[in-house]
């Protein structure tokens, strides 16, 4: 099983040990992203615009509008953007998504 969860809703997220939340917004022109890559946090990314393909471990999954990604910390993954909006085909940033970092304290994972 993978961990991608794109067409169900995060629900029932631990707070418990939770050192550092951060949110930022990511804007992606078609064709960037980045590689696979291991992070020592958990994170949530909510795609607001375009489509998204999602690997881990040589696993791929397409993420489309709505739809959202949950990786839990230690997990490899990578990001890139493969389609934009209909109506702005050509835009420079066509993947638009929000990212929740959950930065957990010692001994404590998500």
């Amino acid at each position: 099983p993978s961990f991608f969860t794109p067409q169900t809703p995060p629900t029932n997220v631990r707070t418990a040990g939770l050192r550092k939340l951060h949110y930022h917004i990511s804007a992606r022109p078609l064709g960037a992203g980045f590689d696979e890559h291991v992070d020592d946090y958990s994170a949530l990314a909510i795609l607001h615009y375009g489509t998204l393909e999602v690997s881990s471990n040589g696993e791929k999954t397409i993420v489309a509008a709505g739809g959202h990604v949950l990786v839990p910390a230690g997990t490899s993954h990578g990001f890139r953007c493969v389609g934009c909006r209909e109506d702005q085909p050509t835009v420079a940033k066509c993947c638009y998504y929000q990212v929740f970092e959950f930065h957990a304290s010692t001994n404590h994972r998500f």
